[in-house]
């Protein structure tokens, strides 16, 4: 078990600093000029909780072909690149921005969110308009000649004066605009929207055959060949793409898994795609190639030109392709986070899809692992070495450099994993079943129950406790394990405790339950949020978090709601000390608890 001190020992120095004054028998007190100290005090740090990962996604890219790129997203996000590293550029907006379009001279529009549309010219401005529509795409042949489309059928035209709104005819959402010159502009939109402008007028183009779901088209471009190419996606996922040649649409050969977010045609006319699950493919008019893809990412923009490719989506993510290999230049994942612990200076989450994190207090990196079962749980020892297990007992050990692959043993799904040693590790799971991890490998210690088990804690070794869906509670002493009275008969998520007659229990409906060394006893709490983790330093310092961003803090007499800075769901926590505490969960979530400059 972890012995950190339950306390700070802080030690303050304090210097005496001595002036020799000179008096100058001609100089009075009067004669000294007073000077202001105009000097700021010093700011404490603040106490308080801080988004570590951001859920925030990246929307849309644009490049230029000497490596200059920007990328804009959600809450008003915008960065740019020179080929090295992205900067965050100011855009004064706090709006989702959701594309982005540049012309041959460098000036850059971006759209978003209540018919916001910025102008980037060395620095972000913001267009005024008369529209307060979601604005969902931008596209120009030069800074004086650009076309917008958004919600309920809006599109604009602007003429480097003024913004002036067009007639779509329609009043459904346009997701993309894009066109080969003023005469031949194309819109594309929900529910099989597919407009045409011919210089004059705006009219709706029949759409693609199609089978089984209505699909959505997000995007339109077209290739050297002047043909069309729409895509889009079913409500059940799966990815659409089209090719219009003349006046003739025909399914493209080859079927997409997820759904298509983006098309882009290159200075070349090749067609490039990205969208769910990572992907990103080459299009031609006969083959679909998947030049990569990545369960734990959403891509919503692409660029290209040449053998240079950059892709943005969620969360924060910004790939790049160099002309050999992908590289991560920016983003996390937007996998779900069960479990978070930490040695030294490291920390680390496990979660969904085999997701691993690893924070070095510097950055949060996306660990490579072979899993892609979900790991609900993660321990460590001082020596910087972890283990993570999940579904079908799946177990990974991270040796200092990377997760080792121990396979899937014959076991159950584990839930919640304990250890004191690297050699002794408890692991409970579904069923009842309670396991053993010696160093080596997992066996069976026993069958205690039906219900399935979900979190474990022990003070020390030899003494373990676990929780279960039922409301049961189950205690390990003397090599023998016994049922506890919970008083309960609904979920159990988490158990942790300062020592064996001092334990919390947590979940459904803000419970949390006390244990004083002979019976459990139920506490008030001012939520009834189903909290998820628990964890804590001493009797009077304890932390539970939960659902919709719920954060509980124990002082020994009452538990008290905090405000964390995020409605995710939270589903575990961890702290090295009471200034120093990580809670993870849902989108890639993870918070800080401790010391912030303001």
């Amino acid at each position: 078990m972890d012995s950190r001190p339950n306390h700070l020992i802080r030690l303050v120095c304090i210097a005496a600093a001595f002036t020799t004054i000179a008096i100058v028998p001609s100089c009075t007190v009067e004669d000294i000029p007073f000077v202001p100290d105009n000097r700021d005090p010093p700011r404490k740090p603040v106490l308080k909780w801080t988004t570590l990962t951001s859920t925030r996604s990246l929307r849309s890219v644009w490049g230029y072909c000497d490596s200059r790129a920007y990328a804009v997203g959600d809450e008003g996000m915008a960065f740019y690149s020179d080929g090295g590293e992205w900067i965050p550029i100011h855009t004064g907006t706090d709006a989702d921005l959701a594309d982005i379009w540049g012309d041959s001279s460098g000036v850059l529009f971006a759209v978003g969110t209540s018919g916001t549309i910025l102008e980037y010219d060395g620095a972000w401005s913001i267009h005024a308009t008369e529209v307060s529509a979601d604005l969902n795409s931008v596209w120009g042949f030069s800074s004086s000649d650009v076309y917008v489309a958004g919600k309920s059928g809006t599109i604009l035209h602007y003429d480097g004066e003024s913004w002036v709104s067009m007639d779509s005819g329609i009043p459904i959402d346009l997701n993309d605009i894009w066109g080969r010159s003023g005469s031949d502009i194309y819109a594309a939109g929900t529910g099989t929207t597919f407009l045409h402008f011919n210089g004059v007028k705006w009219t709706r183009m029949p759409w693609p055959p199609y089978v089984g779901y209505t699909p959505t088209y997000y995007s339109v471009r077209n290739d050297s060949n002047g043909r069309v190419y729409l895509a889009g996606g079913m409500i059940d996922g799966e990815g659409t793409l089209y090719i219009l040649s003349g006046d003739t649409w025909r399914f493209h050969n080859d079927i997409p898994t997820g759904t298509i977010r983006d098309l882009f045609a290159d200075t070349n006319g090749r067609i490039y795609a990205a969208g769910d699950g990572g992907a990103i493919y080459t299009i031609t008019s006969t083959r679909l190639t998947l030049l990569r893809s990545d369960p734990h990412v959403s891509l919503e923009g692409v660029w290209a030109c040449g053998n240079k490719i950059r892709a943005v989506g969620s969360p924060g993510m910004i790939l790049r392709f160099n002309g050999s290999v992908w590289i991560e230049e920016a983003g996390f994942t937007n996998a779900s986070l069960y479990s978070i612990f930490g040695a030294g200076k490291h920390v680390f989450a496990a979660g969904e899809r085999g997701t691993l994190l690893h924070y070095d207090r510097e950055t949060w990196e996306l660990d490579e692992s072979s899993a892609s079962l979900d790991l609900f749980g993660v321990w460590g020892d001082r020596n910087y070495w972890m283990l993570a297990a999940g579904m079908a007992g799946k177990t990974l050990i991270f040796d200092g450099t990377g997760w080792v692959d121990l396979g899937t043993p014959p076991i159950d799904n584990l839930h919640g994993i304990w250890g004191f040693s690297q050699a002794d590790i408890w692991g409970v799971g579904s069923y009842g079943r309670v396991y053993h991890f010696d160093g080596t490998a997992w066996s069976l210690d026993e069958d205690i129950c039906r219900e399935w088990l979900l979190g474990v804690w022990g003070p020390e070794p030899g003494d373990v406790f676990t929780v279960g869906r039922d409301g049961g509670i189950f205690r390990l002493v003397s090599g023998f394990w016994t049922i506890m009275a919970s008083g309960i008969d609904f979920r159990l998520n988490d158990v942790w405790g300062s020592t064996a007659e001092d334990v919390f229990a947590v979940g459904k409906y803000g419970t949390i339950l006390h244990y004083n060394g002979s019976g459990w006893t139920s506490m008030d709490t001012p939520t009834e949020e189903t909290l998820h983790g628990i964890w804590g330093f001493a009797a009077d310092d304890v932390i539970a978090v939960g659902e919709y961003g719920t954060a509980l803090r124990y002082d020994g007499d009452s538990w008290i709601l905090e405000d964390c800075g995020t409605s995710e769901h939270l589903h575990a926590v961890w702290g090295s000390f009471n200034l120093d505490i990580f809670a993870a969960g849902a989108s890639g979530t993870v918070i800080h608890y401790g010391p912030v400059e303001e």
